[in-house]
C-alpha cells in the first residue's frame, strides 16, 4: 500500500470552514443594524440633555433678545415639544417672541413618546415651572431625560 501525502483540504472540510464564516458574518452584520440604532436614539437623548443645559443657561444668565427691554424684561425661556422636534423661545413680560425661537429636529425615525406638554425655565434661578420626563424612541427602546423641580437634568438612559 503506497501512502501519499495528502495536499489541500477537502470538499466537506471547505463548505464546513464557509459555512461557519456566513454564519458569523451574518451574525455581526444583524447585530450592527441593532446597535446602530441604539447609538441613534443615545446620541438624540445625550443632544436633547445638553440643548436643555443650554436653554438653562441662557435662563440662568438673562440673555435676552432685542424685543425684550427694560419696560418688557425676560421671565423666562419656554420648552414646548412636538412629536419629532422641540423648540424653546424666549418669554418676556408682554408674552412670548415667536420670532425669537429656535426648533431641534430629532433624527429620522426618532420621536417623543408621547411628546411632553412645556415648560419654562426661569429667569436667574434656572429652575423649571415643572418636573417634567422627556421619553425618545424609535419604537422599540425607550431613552429618559428627567428635568427635576430643582432645576437638575437627568440622564436617566435605556428604560
Amino acid at each position: 500500500m503506497v501512502s501519499g501525502i495528502r495536499k489541500g483540504f477537502s470538499l466537506i472540510e471547505l463548505l464546513i470552514a464557509s459555512g461557519i464564516i456566513l454564519t458569523i458574518t451574518g451574525l455581526a452584520i444583524s447585530n450592527y443594524g441593532s446597535f446602530a440604532d441604539t447609538q441613534r436614539i443615545r446620541q438624540a437623548g445625550k443632544t436633547l440633555q445638553n440643548n436643555l443645559h443650554f436653554i438653562q443657561n441662557r435662563a440662568i444668565a438673562s440673555v435676552k433678545p432685542r424685543e425684550c427691554d427694560q419696560n418688557n424684561p425676560i421671565l423666562a425661556y419656554r420648552v414646548s415639544f412636538t412629536e419629532n422636534a422641540y423648540t424653546y423661545v424666549p418669554v418676556c413680560s408682554n408674552g412670548i417672541l415667536q420670532n425669537a425661537n429656535a426648533t431641534i429636529v430629532l433624527p429620522d425615525r426618532i420621536t417623543f413618546s408621547p411628546p411632553p406638554s412645556s415648560f419654562d425655565f426661569l429667569v436667574l434661578t434656572g429652575k423649571p415651572t415643572r418636573s417634567v420626563t422627556m421619553t425618545i424612541t424609535n419604537g422599540i427602546k425607550r431613552y429618559e431625560i428627567r428635568v427635576t423641580e430643582s432645576g437638575s437634568i437627568e440622564d436617566l438612559g435605556f428604560q
